[in-house]
């Protein structure tokens, strides 16, 4: 399964404690950087979750966190077969 950047970006930035000037992500943002706390992460994560209809199982969770940086995000969940976008459609 594929989640285009926009759904991406609205689950990321539907989940920060902090309202971050809108910009476009880069895959080396920290989702702290971005605003996402531990309880977003979580969030993300679960949505994520959903949308892909997967379960992320522990040694995966302990190379993700708050500090990790989008590109990680995208990284083990491509490792689990699914693809994200980080570019916008043009």
């Amino acid at each position: 399964m594929k989640l285009t950047y926009d759904d991406f970006s609205s689950i990321l930035f539907a989940n920060t404690v902090q309202v971050k000037e809108v910009r476009t992500l880069r895959p080396a943002d920290l989702l702290s950087d971005i605003g996402i706390d531990s309880l977003g992460f979580a969030t993300v994560l679960w949505t994520l979750e959903e949308r892909f209809n997967i379960q992320v199982d522990d040694r995966y969770l302990q190379r993700l966190n708050d500090l990790s940086t989008v590109s990680d995000l995208i990284a083990v969940f491509a490792e689990l077969g699914h693809e994200i976008e980080i570019e916008p459609t043009k």
